[in-house]
């Protein structure tokens, strides 16, 4: 057995599931996630109708799996195993395992680790060619109540890392996919996903309806040599708008108009969860309408970024509900979960207090319905109307109690330098010590820059870095200030620019 008794977290018959950092062999780790992280997680988002604008002199579609992305590794020495991205947790001695390992030996396979999809059958019947919910690999790879519950995981395999020990990632995907037809059968407990070579986005568009439209599958993923897509049914969500943005003084938007809200659903014991900010999919006269109709709420001791453009979200009393349109539900990044923050909203006192992170998801492309953009026949306030089921059902993120008010500390503004011009343009520098970085979810120090030109195209420039170290967050506070705000010889401000207000607990420090 490769891996020890204290990394067993399932154990069943001969079926093991380790705990995270089971892998036996640390160095496929990095192997394992690079896959993931430069060409699984960068399958570019595409709805049904933008297929025709797809271009490649050969294109390559396969089924997309609802199931877990594992590689499986083979020797032909000791037990086969799969391991997940990124917590590199080892599935072994399960029926597909002495599948995928027969195919290998009948193949004259010494060694291998193979890109795919860990899934599971729910049918009564098992077929393992029609539609799969990762929920149910989930369920029966966690709490197998016996060995025909093992029997319903299979694996897809879709690429080749490695064959022989040779790399096999620098080849051609031609290649790599022509050894896959090659190795595998074509269905069954342990094959290739469904695939096929097409020549144009008309075949694309057949593969989808065959394979999404009439046998509900969870969606295609076309490849070229150079990019790949993945393109699924539209998704719907009715959510909680409680933050927005307007528009902005010279850009398309006016500042009478919606740019941007937050979104947000609710836990069963009425907290709000934060999902995504979405602006799109409305026209200018939706904008206007629905500007009109939020209440803003003064917020004090915490602000949310709009991370399109930096502006804190103004607050509003929640109620309205929004219909949203998105391709697909995100719950990492880099290989690290997403966090979003709670909320809770204090009726009797009308204002908001921020909560304790927690693990959640994110939406991908999320858009506004455009012709019915709210539900007006719902309400916020009624907690199944935007419940956080509609996310926790599909995706496999912690279920969670009551959650805690955040208690931090207040941050400290270690220096803050602005200069001015002609009162048309300002320029701010920054540093500051979060006193938050022992909680893991904020940096220790962070440098801030904020460039303003009325007359600018775009008249907001900003830049900001993060460090553990204060004496490095100076260094950077002052090369800032020198390179944006000196003249060549160092001696004077630039022409026309002065001192507005200036903060520096350094004694006597000016500039260099």
């Amino acid at each position: 057995m490769r891996i020890k008794n204290d990394q067993i977290e399932t154990k069943l018959n001969t079926y093991i599931r380790g705990k995270p950092e089971s892998l036996p062999i640390p160095e496929l780790a990095h192997l394992i996630d690079n896959y993931k992280k430069n060409i699984a997680q960068r399958l570019i988002p595409r709805r049904y109708e933008k297929i025709p604008k797809i271009r490649g002199d050969v294109l390559y579609a396969s089924v997309k799996i609802d199931g877990e992305y594992a590689a499986y590794y083979y020797d032909g020495a000791d037990n086969s195993f799969f391991c997940n991205s990124h917590t590199h947790r080892v599935y072994m001695g399960l029926p597909v395992n002495d599948d995928l390992d027969k195919i290998m030996k009948n193949k004259g396979i010494k060694s291998a680790l193979i890109g795919g999809e860990l899934f599971a059958s729910s049918h009564d019947s098992l077929d393992f060619e029609a539609r799969s919910r990762i929920l149910d690999f989930i369920h029966y790879s966690r709490n197998p109540g016996n060995q025909e519950d093992l029997e319903r995981i299979g694996f897809k395999a879709f690429d080749i890392l490695q064959i022989n020990g040779k790399e096999w990632m620098t080849k051609l995907f031609k290649k790599r996919f022509d050894k896959l037809c090659e190795i595998f059968p074509r269905n069954g407990r342990a094959s290739m996903v469904k695939s096929m070579v097409v020549k144009n986005t008309r075949a694309i568009e057949q593969f989808y309806k065959e394979n999404v439209i009439n046998h509900n599958m969870e969606g295609i993923v076309v490849r070229t040599e150079d990019v790949g897509f993945k393109i699924k049914p539209v998704h719907s969500i009715d959510v909680a708008i409680i933050g927005i943005c307007e528009g902005l003084y010279g850009s398309k938007l006016n500042k009478d108009q919606l740019a941007t809200t937050l979104i947000a659903l609710r836990n069963p014991h009425g907290d709000y969860q934060i999902l995504s900010a979405v602006g799109g999919g409305l026209t200018d006269e939706a904008r206007t309408d629905l500007w009109k109709k939020f209440e803003i709420i003064p917020t004090k001791g915490f602000s949310i970024p709009n991370r399109h453009d930096g502006r804190v979200f103004h607050m509003v009393k929640p109620g309205i509900v929004g219909q949203i349109d998105y391709l697909d539900l995100l719950v990492e990044r880099r290989g690290e979960p997403i966090y979003q923050n709670s909320l809770h909203f204090n009726e009797k006192e009308e204002k908001w207090e921020t909560l304790q992170p927690v693990q959640f998801a994110t939406l991908i492309s999320p858009r506004f319905v455009k012709d019915h953009p709210l539900r007006t026949d719902k309400d916020a306030n009624n907690i199944i109307d935007v419940r956080v089921s509609q996310i926790t059902d599909l995706v496999d993120v912690p279920k969670t109690g009551a959650i805690t008010q955040l208690q931090l500390e207040k941050s400290t503004i270690l220096a803050r330098k602005v200069f001015e011009k002609d009162n048309k343009m300002v320029r701010k520098f920054i540093v500051w010590e979060t006193n938050k970085g022992g909680s893991g979810l904020y940096p220790d120090f962070v440098i801030y820059f904020l460039d303003y030109s009325e007359n600018r195209k775009a008249p907001f420039k900003r830049k900001a870095k993060i460090t553990k170290d204060k004496e490095q967050a100076f260094e950077i506070f002052d090369s800032w200030v020198n390179a944006e705000m000196l003249s060549t010889n160092k001696s004077s401000f630039k022409k026309g620019w002065s001192e507005f207000s200036i903060k520096d607990i350094r004694e006597n420090k000016i500039y260099d």
